[in-house]
């Protein structure tokens, strides 16, 4: 098997077979010879930030020393990134060589194993081949229920921020969300949750006394922020001071907490973390599509931002970064999101908007989303048929001192990150084929 072949396996459902289930999955891994069983983990999950947070995370147990596995969701560009030891993507060639390994297993029962069921196995025999001593490991999507919860050598469970989604799957409030969410508590580890709300933390602390594990929530009242740029933030937290994280955006910042939480949690469970390796690895961390800066004149961000908790926060950092600006936002948004409150909370920062169409079935029509905008306020709209007729539009529209943000899906940033990466690369070398 090829990597290409290897994609288009992932990507290509069984219709012909029984949707899989947890149990089916377990059996799956026990087929492949329960990879899991060998490692040990920090389980993260939330409605937004985790990834980020499982990147800090990540970034600190090796620079403390640890061969580090990292599986997140979704990817920017290639589906490598995905599942990394120590900051190093898996190579094609040992993702087709697991990948097949997965396919084989996977054809000797008669269910149908979604993709992220197949790339979670393929990192659990990635992570165990390469002998990882600690693996990040974020959850896809709720908590009790992903396959990821197979797990049972967890050292650390780590809750981010929680809000309303998925609520046909995962309940239709935050409570039961928080509880859903919960459930990838073990008897014997330990779990941090990041500050919120009131109904959300009571679910928690519920659940983590009923697991009999300890529960350390972060004290954003003990947090001062010192300094903020597009580069970088530097905070104070309880003892710790001139603490300097290259992530920006404002909400990063209780992401950030949590993690200096969920860090020291760990020193006390016996983890040699040091300060300066924390201090490190925080300086340096790099989280693409996260309020991402890709050019000036005009300024043009990314951003992962696509439900109804993480769409207030990148207002609030927009107008902390560019005070008074107005933004032409580049955009999709998904049919079972809050997507109208989502554009309530948006709009009043837009000069323009340019809605793309996408592949996704779940994403609004781009000619749709672009009459309801024009329909409901003064804010001229127009569609896209992709993403690189988007970013031709906004570049055409934009002066130089002007901003472009995009937002609303973490494909659709990847898809415009490569787009414009690969437009920079162009203008350094008059030669490339690239165009847009």
């Amino acid at each position: 098997m090829t990597y290409d072949e290897a994609v288009r396996w992932l990507e290509t459902p069984d219709r012909k077979r029984q949707k899989a289930s947890l149990q089916d999955f377990s059996a799956l891994l026990e087929i492949l010879g329960d990879p899991q069983e060998t490692l040990r983990f920090i389980h993260v999950t939330g409605s937004n930030g985790k990834g980020s947070i499982c990147a800090m995370l990540a970034g600190i147990l090796t620079a403390s020393g640890y061969k580090t596995g990292l599986y997140t969701s979704p990817h920017l560009s290639v589906y490598n990134e995905r599942c990394c030891v120590n900051g190093e993507m898996i190579s094609d060639e040992k993702f087709a060589d697991y990948a097949q390994a997965v396919k084989n297993a996977a054809e000797k029962m008669e269910r149908s194993f979604g993709l992220f069921y197949k790339m979670t196995a393929m990192a659990f025999l990635y992570f165990a081949s390469q002998n990882c001593d600690i693996v990040v490991l974020e959850v896809g999507r709720g908590g009790r229920h992903d396959c990821t919860n197979v797990v049972k050598h967890t050292e650390l469970c780590v809750i981010g921020a929680i809000s309303l989604e998925h609520t046909e799957v995962l309940g239709s409030t935050v409570s039961a969300i928080a509880e859903e969410k919960s459930g990838i508590f073990k008897p014997g580890a330990a779990a941090v949750l990041q500050h919120q709300s009131p109904e959300a933390e009571s679910a928690v602390r519920k659940a983590a006394e009923k697991a009999g594990i300890p529960l350390v929530i972060t004290e954003p009242e003990s947090a001062r922020l010192i300094s903020y740029d597009l580069k970088s933030q530097t905070l104070q937290y309880k003892e710790r001071n001139n603490i300097r994280v290259s992530c920006p955006g404002l909400y990063q910042m209780q992401n950030i907490l949590t993690v200096l939480d969920a860090a020291d949690l760990l020193k006390s469970r016996g983890f040699h973390i040091t300060e300066e390796s924390l201090r490190k690895a925080l300086s340096q961390i790099s989280w693409p599509g996260r309020f991402e800066i890709l050019g000036q004149k005009p300024w043009f961000l990314i951003d992962g931002a696509h439900n109804a908790g993480a769409v207030p926060a990148l207002c609030k950092g927009l107008q902390t970064a560019f005070p008074e600006k107005k933004f032409i936002f580049i955009l999709t948004l998904l049919k079972d999101r809050p997507w109208k409150s989502m554009l309530e909370d948006i709009l009043p920062l837009a000069k323009s908007c340019i809605t793309v169409e996408t592949s996704d079935p779940k994403a609004l029509h781009a000619d749709c989303l672009a009459a309801y905008i024009r329909d409901s306020s003064d804010i001229m709209a127009e569609a896209a048929a992709s993403e690189t007729e988007a970013v031709q539009m906004a570049l055409a529209a934009a002066h130089e001192e002007d901003c472009i943000c995009v937002f609303g899906s973490l494909y659709l940033a990847g898809a415009i990150r490569d787009i414009i990466i690969k437009k920079m690369q162009s203008a350094r070398n008059p030669e490339a084929s690239v165009k847009v």
